[in-house]
């Protein structure tokens, strides 16, 4: 696979633009293993979102794929595997230099 592609659907065909979570999901192709992962299930599910619910889902994904990105070696991050979710969970209870500890609210969405 070419860097910067993907298997994972960009858009589909009966919306003109594409969701936030094909947008995440396209940006951050490189840390999804696309045999694994389908882009549909979870965008039935948010579909079904409220709003804030949405964003506040969308951030934290992004949060977490920039953890991935940051890590040596990188971290597929779609699937996740346990280890390396117990390891993300550490992290972000203990904080770090720049950044204070999260709040529960992130590790329990």
């Amino acid at each position: 696979m070419k860097p910067g592609t993907s298997d994972i659907p960009h858009r589909r065909a009966d919306r003109p633009f594409p969701s936030s979570v094909e947008l995440v999901l396209g940006t951050h192709a490189r840390l999804l293993d696309a045999r694994a992962a389908n882009s549909l299930g979870p965008e039935a599910a948010f579909a079904a979102m409220a709003p804030a619910t949405k964003a506040a889902i969308t951030a934290d994904f992004k949060f977490f794929l920039g953890w991935c990105k940051s890590q040596r070696p990188v971290i597929t991050s779609v699937p996740a595997d346990p280890e390396s979710l117990v390891h993300y969970l550490h992290w972000l209870a203990e904080g770090a230099d720049t950044r204070r500890p999260a709040k529960p609210a992130l590790p329990v969405r």
